[in-house]
């Protein structure tokens, strides 16, 4: 089993509940759980995907390094609808999120949004037919 993520490779997580994160795994008297994650395009194409009709990310800070990579890679259209709960905890959040919802607006459309709690953004129009 592994997640999604900008890159390959292990990392702690924070054993919190609903509150677990890599981004808090330094605070003291946390137990943690090894984890490993693999890049999304490289995990798409191995498994021969194309395509993602919805994809939710809600990865307590994870979602920030994921979907900037979707962005600079220049395949936001690889998925029809994110649902995405960004985090105000990660570093610069605001400036982040505010970057990666630019982005967004080029090639999704934002149906509802509770900031900083959920938000959900469908495709325009039918992009796809390129290559992972």
């Amino acid at each position: 089993m592994y997640g999604l993520s900008s890159k390959s490779g292990q990392f702690s997580l924070s054993d919190s509940v609903d509150g677990s994160s890599f981004l808090n795994v330094q605070k003291k008297g946390k137990s943690t759980i090894d984890c490993e994650v693999r890049d999304f395009f490289a995990v798409a194409k191995t498994l021969d995907v194309s395509h993602v009709n919805l994809m939710k990310i809600n990865i307590e800070g994870g979602e920030y390094p994921l979907m900037e990579h979707i962005v600079d890679s220049q395949r936001l259209d690889i998925v029809d609808c994110y649902q995405i709960q960004f985090h105000d905890f990660a570093e610069n959040a605001v400036e982040r999120r505010t970057k990666i919802v630019e982005a967004l607006k080029h090639s999704h459309r934002r149906t509802w949004c509770y900031e900083f709690v959920w938000e959900n953004w469908e495709v325009k129009k039918k992009l796809r037919n390129q290559p992972v």
